[in-house]
């Protein structure tokens, strides 16, 4: 199974920002860089923060849809994307016309993938019904991730 590239784990770091201390975070408390934790748990240490967004990183991985041959870009990209919204947008094809375009015939090429990567990442920008511009930056730079390699 493939695991992200520590490129990654750099942007993700940068986008989701590092807090020591327990945070409500839309629905959920989290600590470190976005880690899901309990109210009031003990503030934990940027490399600690680090190695469990890697780790969170690393097991979005295995439920990004099984596309033959995906590049690392492509891989990078869904873990960040997966990572941020959850699972569900990644693998519910009733959810997510990402998943069930990837899912498709049409998901089997990386050309064909490059497309799906940019009609439908960008369409992921609004927690509930509140349009977020960071949100959007963060799409784009995952779509040039997934379409040309090209990492912030």
């Amino acid at each position: 199974m493939p695991s992200v590239s520590d490129r990654l784990v750099r942007a993700v770091a940068v986008w989701e920002g590092y807090r020591a201390d327990s945070y409500w975070d839309v629905d959920h408390y989290s600590h470190g860089y976005g880690t899901r934790s309990s109210q009031g748990a003990p503030p934990i240490s940027e490399p600690a923060a680090r190695a469990e967004l890697q780790q969170g990183l690393n097991e979005v991985v295995g439920h990004i849809p099984r596309v033959k041959r995906l590049k690392q870009q492509e891989v990078d990209a869904l873990a960040s994307f997966g990572y941020n919204l959850g699972i569900q947008a990644l693998v519910d094809t009733n959810y997510s016309t990402l998943a069930k375009r990837l899912k498709s015939k049409e998901g089997r090429r990386f050309e064909d993938r490059r497309d799906i990567y940019h009609d439908e990442l960008r369409k992921w920008c609004m927690p509930g019904s509140i349009y977020e511009r960071g949100l959007l930056a963060r799409r784009m730079a995952e779509t040039k991730i997934a379409r040309l390699g090209d990492y912030p």
